[in-house]
């Protein structure tokens, strides 16, 4: 790769600075929203599940909660804290890359990651699913490094990573095999090795497991933890994507097909996976069997939001990284010993990926840091710029709206995916409940009665000051719904509040004997 390449190795540098300064004033989506809200209630004392229902892992909610402690009570706490996990992955890239490719490429790799989850956008950054894949980096990084053979006690802290993987969501537990595979060909024949490693790996996953647990009996709370994380996705949402081998089939080849950078990367992916299995059995085993498990986590789920894919990246920065050490190794080598058309020729090829793939990475950090500059620039107010995030400047507005109307004590409800409200309004919610899925997901089971009654019987309780009807995801429902699907629900609004306001397609109802 020329040197010719370092002004726009610095100019692409200079966009993520801005884009990152830019990333600290995105809003929340729903689902940040949601974790927002739930990562306010630990803070205030709380637990999640017992006092704030969501199905994802705990550690979603504690890293909200930590971002809150250390920069406030605002939505770029978690923006700043997703930056500081994302330098680390960055950093951890380029001392891979770094050790098969050299610094050039390592450099090349960090800053291509980085475009790549930049790239997602405000909605599915800061999502655990992507912490996840950069605690697997982590873990899994370090590995491919170590070129000489390592005590089995370094599997100890991979195991402790991957366990934290495991606290976003059950399944990143297979992420473990990857690295019983390297102690398996690390240490050969050496079975005692190997088993030692393993059991030392096996230790490091289950301990923060254990201790998360362990927490939960301690507060009297597991088995509300155990319903609502395991038993409820299982049961309940995981049922609603049932089993259908040719959507999944075809989630994967859309991807591929549409993927943006993987859509043109693949050449060298797949380039640098050959290599690798010439160069080294045991890393191309790990890189391997790293992207197989990530892909078989993102099919599992069927659902292939953009998030989900967030855990395949990793691998493939690596393994495109050296597939692009082998291409321009290969244009070097045909220009000694072959004609010059033929080093033109893969030249020509190598650049052409290359800059399709840096082109491509750069769209969105791009367009989001030109909307940002505008906006510091006065040239974009601030309501026209939070109007070009999707709905959530609707959010902004009624959680605005509901602060100034109301007393610190009084309390809301959301019907809908917006709980960044009441984050935002810093307003309790009437119940655990801080959007509506669990009460319209798992039609006809008692899982969805019960929990339905105990929303009911909190609002008869204390009824809150505003009731909120946002939007629904279809998408995650899987058909329709609209208030007239909970009755209980519709009546008691209809007997006790009125319409007040809206906002876009956000309906405020206050109570009226207010």
């Amino acid at each position: 790769m020329a040197n010719s390449l370092k002004p726009i190795f610095f100019v692409l540098l200079t966009l993520l600075l801005v884009w990152a300064a830019a990333s600290l004033t995105f809003p929340f989506g729903w689902d940040q929203g949601i974790f927002a809200w739930a990562g306010d209630v630990i803070v205030r004392g709380g637990l999640p599940y017992r006092d704030a229902w969501d199905i994802k892992g705990p550690l979603t909610y504690y890293t909200y909660a930590l971002a809150q402690i250390a920069f406030g009570k605002n939505t770029s706490a978690i923006r700043l804290l997703d930056l500081i996990i994302l330098a680390a992955a960055a950093l951890t890239i380029f001392k891979v890359a770094t050790s098969f490719a050299g610094r050039l490429y390592g450099r090349w790799a960090a800053v291509i990651f980085v475009l790549w989850y930049a790239s997602l956008g405000f909605w599915h950054t800061a999502q655990p699913d992507g912490w996840a894949s950069m605690f697997v980096l982590f873990a899994i990084g370090p590995l491919i490094v170590a070129e000489r053979d390592i005590r089995a006690y370094y599997y100890f802290p991979v195991g402790l990573i991957v366990g934290l993987a495991v606290l976003i969501k059950p399944f990143y537990m297979l992420f473990a095999l990857v690295a019983v595979l390297d102690a398996i060909l690390r240490y050969r024949k050496n079975i005692t090795s190997s088993a030692l490693a393993s059991a030392v790996l096996a230790v490091g996953v289950i301990l923060p497991i254990a201790a998360t647990a362990g927490w939960f009996l301690y507060n009297g709370a597991f088995d509300v933890f155990a319903e609502t994380w395991i038993v409820y996705p299982s049961e309940i949402y995981s049922s609603i994507a049932g089993l259908r081998p040719f959507s999944r089939a075809t989630g994967l080849v859309q991807y591929v097909e549409g993927g943006m950078i993987i859509s043109v990367a693949w050449p060298v992916i797949v380039l640098g996976m050959h290599t690798f299995r010439r160069e080294s059995t045991r890393k191309f085993v790990v890189l391997l069997s790293w992207l197989l498990i990530a892909i078989f986590c993102v099919v599992l789920q069927d659902r292939f939001f953009q998030y989900h894919w967030t855990i395949v990246i990793p691998s493939l920065v690596l393994l495109g990284t050296k597939g692009f050490r082998e291409l321009f190794s290969a244009a070097e080598q045909a220009g000694e010993n072959q004609a010059p058309a033929s080093k033109q020729t893969i030249q020509a090829v190598a650049y052409a990926l290359f800059v399709l793939v840096v082109a491509l990475s750069t769209v969105r950090p791009t367009l989001d840091s030109a909307r940002w500059a505008a906006h510091v620039t006065g040239l974009v107010d601030t309501r026209a710029y939070y109007s070009a995030f999707a709905d959530a400047q609707d959010a902004r507005l009624a959680a605005g709206y509901i602060r100034e109307r109301t007393h610190p004590s009084d309390k809301i409800s959301i019907w809908g995916w917006d709980a960044s409200i009441a984050f935002e309004c810093d307003r309790d919610t009437v119940s655990r409940f801080g959007y509506s899925m669990p009460l319209l997901m798992g039609e006809g089971t008692p899982q969805r009665e019960a929990l339905r009654k105990e929303f009911l019987s909190a609002l008869h309780s204390d009824p809150p000051a505003y009731i909120v009807i946002s939007p629904q995801s279809e998408v995650i429902l899987g058909k329709h719904y609209s208030l007239q699907d909970f009755p209980q629900f519709s009546a008691f609004i209809t007997q006790g509040y009125a319409e007040e306001t809206r906002f876009g397609s956000l309906i405020l109802f206050r109570r009226q004997t207010l």
